[in-house]
C-alpha cells in the first residue's frame, strides 16, 4: 500500500484528533500527521502552501467554521493555485443532506463516519492506488 507524505486532520475535538492520529499511525499510511482543532488555522496552513498535504480528513460540525464553509474556502484557494488534495468528510452526522452534499461535492471523494478504523483507512487509501 502506498504511504503518503502528509495527512491533515481538521476536527474541533482534541480527543477525536488524538484517536485518529493513533489509528493512522498504527496503520503506517503516512510520514506525518498535522491536526487542527480550529478550521481557520487549518485553512491558513493550506494557504501557506509550505508543506505538501495529500489527504485531508474534515469534520462537518465545528463551531468556528463548519466543514462546508471550510470546503468553500478551500475550493477558492484551489482555483487560485492551491494544490489539489484528497478530501474525506469524517463526521458523526447521519443527516442525509450532509451525506448527499458530500457525494455531490467536486472536492470530497468519500464520506465516512467517525471514528476511523482499520477498514475505513484501507478504503480511503485505495483512492491512491
Amino acid at each position: 500500500m502506498k504511504r503518503l507524505k502528509r495527512i491533515m486532520l481538521v476536527d474541533d475535538d482534541h480527543n477525536t484528533n488524538f484517536f485518529n492520529k493513533l489509528m493512522l499511525t498504527r496503520n503506517d499510511v503516512t510520514e506525518e500527521i498535522v491536526a487542527f482543532e480550529n478550521p481557520i488555522e487549518g485553512l491558513e496552513y493550506l494557504k501557506a502552501g509550505e508543506e505538501q498535504v495529500d489527504l485531508l480528513f474534515l469534520d462537518i460540525n465545528m463551531p468556528v467554521m463548519d466543514g462546508w464553509e471550510f470546503l468553500e474556502n478551500y475550493e477558492i484557494l484551489e482555483q487560485t493555485g492551491g494544490k489539489n488534495l484528497v478530501v474525506v468528510m469524517l463526521s458523526t452526522s447521519l443527516n442525509p443532506e450532509d451525506i448527499e452534499r458530500a457525494h455531490q461535492s467536486r472536492t470530497v471523494v468519500k464520506y465516512v463516519n467517525k471514528p476511523l478504523d482499520h477498514m475505513t483507512i484501507q478504503e480511503v487509501m485505495n483512492v491512491f492506488d
